[in-house]
């Protein structure tokens, strides 16, 4: 993906990838749970791990399920299974 690409799960927003992994990259950032949780949202589950990973995801999974709408349901059963593997 070249920088000025579109992304494919936020078309609606003017953000280029180095943006997107700078706001992702910056705890301090207020946009970052939102942006977050837009990609976990919107993006296919295998594509968001090009953008995070699951441990930077389980840190803030309490944030985050509130705002992942309709697909709270599978990151919550996601995490459940990765845990009971002991694979998070």
């Amino acid at each position: 993906m070249a920088p000025s690409d579109p992304l494919c799960f936020s078309w609606d927003r003017n953000l280029t990838a180095a943006e997107v992994r700078a706001i992702i990259a910056d705890r301090a950032d207020t946009r970052r749970i939102g942006l977050l949780a837009l990609i976990m949202r919107e993006a296919k589950p295998s594509d968001v791990w090009q953008w995070t990973s699951p441990t930077a995801v389980l840190q803030d999974l309490p944030e985050l399920l509130p705002k992942l709408g309709r697909k709270r349901a599978f990151w919550k059963w996601l995490f459940a299974g990765w845990r009971t593997l002991g694979l998070v």
